[in-house]
């Protein structure tokens, strides 16, 4: 899966295709140049310099200050770490798994302040708040919720400060949620367990309780993004690039570019340029969308793409993509099953495009 920080690697990936090409298959001088665009995801601020702590990255988990590794083992007791990875300024994700078959990603600060943590079982992710869909989840007395899972979320919390406790519908059973003051000194924190009293995710509590908009079904999926197969479908676009005649002399222009999932003028105003330009095709790197559901293909990038795409678009699966599930329906019903890994020629260059 493409991560956001990958995107100049791929990009470059693609030039020295192209260039190599060029290189042995042209015999004439071809010029090459680079159009930076406006941001797709979002207009970064100049870097803090106490935010920098590039000489100071932990390749192991035993390099991590004692006060983290106990915080670790408090919230998530037993298993083992298998790796960890550095995910911006003092952060890490540590990555746990147990011998159930079930693992954690624990998103921590070198502070000891976890951010949240995501409960992982097959291929189903648990995410705050995103795993059940709004307007399900059931407000209970603290005496509805079983004994082991209070006694367990005052442990993880340090706190006797109940403040909620509601029970939801997850896609693997039965999820309680006890809400309490205390933890971390900032707000609320609201802890999510399985019945039998394992901690599946935590999170500040507003974030918690929001829920999932709507559980898409196959069918409703492909009702609202199965039309657009026939003009953004990879295999379609591949027959219309096959029409534009390749002319050696001249070359071909394209486009690159990547994380458009959040910003709507901004991603407007990518299509504007990109047309300005007239590409004969476009890559995208991935992040297309916020989260990877449904409505946001239809009302986010295909809603902009049908005003102001005028432009021949390939794509490529980014995380954010993916879904809720996982499992990548929106994207995959948008742009046809072979959508997450192909390639194609034009002129003397080849394309590969990967998940």
């Amino acid at each position: 899966m493409f991560l956001a920080n990958r995107t100049t690697c791929f990009i470059l990936i693609l030039f020295v295709f192209l260039i190599s090409a060029f290189l042995t298959g042209c015999n004439e001088k071809l010029n090459y140049s680079e159009e930076i665009l406006p941001a797709g995801n979002e207009y970064i601020d100049p870097p803090d310099p106490a935010e920098d702590d590039s000489d100071q990255l932990f390749t192991f988990y035993s390099q991590f200050p004692d006060s983290v590794k106990s915080k670790i083992d408090q919230i998530t007791p037993g298993g083992k770490v298998d790796k960890i990875v550095h995910s911006g300024p003092f952060r890490y994700v540590v990555y746990k798994s147990y011998p159930d078959g079930h693992s954690y990603k624990i998103y921590i600060y070198l502070t000891g302040r976890v951010q949240k943590v995501l409960y992982i079982e097959g291929d189903y992710m648990e995410r705050p708040g995103l795993f059940f869909e709004t307007g399900s989840k059931k407000k209970v007395e603290i005496s509805y919720i079983p004994d082991n899972v209070i006694k367990n979320a005052k442990t993880l919390s340090g706190s006797e400060k109940i403040v909620n406790t509601w029970i939801a519908e997850s896609v693997v059973g039965p999820t309680y949620v006890v809400e309490l003051l205390g933890f971390q000194q900032k707000d609320t924190t609201a802890f999510a367990f399985r019945p039998d009293g394992v901690l599946k995710t935590l999170s500040e509590g507003n974030r918690m309780r929001q829920g999932i908009p709507h559980i898409w079904t196959s069918t409703e999926i492909e009702e609202l993004l199965g039309k657009y197969k026939n003009k953004y479908g990879v295999e379609n676009v591949l027959k219309r690039i096959q029409t534009i005649r390749f002319k050696p002399q001249k070359g071909f222009r394209y486009i690159v570019f990547g994380d458009n999932r959040i910003n709507l003028p901004v991603w407007e105003a990518v299509c504007h340029s990109i047309n300005s330009k007239n590409p004969d095709f476009v890559i995208s790197t991935g992040d297309l969308v916020r989260e990877g559901e449904p409505e946001q293909f239809d009302e986010y990038l295909f809603g902009v793409l049908e005003k102001y795409g005028k432009f021949n678009l390939f794509p490529a699966v980014g995380n954010h993509d993916i879904g809720l599930d996982g499992m990548a329906v929106g994207y995959l019903t948008s742009f046809g099953d072979n959508s997450l890994n192909y390639y194609f020629d034009y002129g003397n260059a080849r394309f590969i495009i990967l998940d």
